[in-house]
């Protein structure tokens, strides 16, 4: 009798392992099929060597292309910048001409101002206008160590 009774108990135990082995085999084959149990033309799960590299040669050219445009804004935004601060020298070397009391005299002048930690080169040219009786006034501006044309600024004024 004892015999049978551990023998039942035995079996009985055996019989809820197995199914306690079922149920967590179902739940893992859920999130895991085996490839055998994947429906025909269902695709596989990660990407191919090739597709990773073809990924990664897309990648490489975006960011280089982007790192060429940003160089050259970069490069342009610093031209833009000398342009203004030289047309700001222009506009500086005009004003104290039209300031003065006195007529400027017919000549051409030049000197140099430091503006924004950079030294400017300035050319005034003083002549008397075609048409009327004014004086024209051209100011041109330069780096002071570069002969590349930055700034032209004209006006006129009464000669007295």
């Amino acid at each position: 009798m004892i015999n049978k009774m551990i023998s039942c108990l035995c079996q009985r135990a055996s019989f809820e392992g197995a199914s306690r082995r079922l149920r967590m085999r179902a739940s893992i084959a859920q999130h895991f099929p085996h490839p055998e149990v994947r429906p025909k033309g269902a695709s596989k799960d990660g990407f191919t060597l090739v597709e990773v590299l073809v990924a990664m040669a897309i990648l490489g050219t975006v960011v280089i292309s982007m790192m060429a445009l940003m160089t050259s804004q970069a490069r342009t935004l610093s031209d833009i910048e000398e342009k203004v601060f030289a047309g700001i020298v222009a506009e500086n070397v005009l004003a104290q001409t039209m300031a003065a009391r006195q007529s400027p005299n017919i000549s051409v002048t030049s000197g140099e101002e430091q503006l924004a930690g950079r030294d400017w080169a300035w050319t005034q040219n003083v002549t008397r206008h075609e048409d009327l009786p004014l004086l024209q006034i051209s100011v041109v501006v330069t780096r002071a160590e570069q002969p590349q044309v930055l700034s032209t600024l004209t006006a006129l004024r009464g000669s007295e």
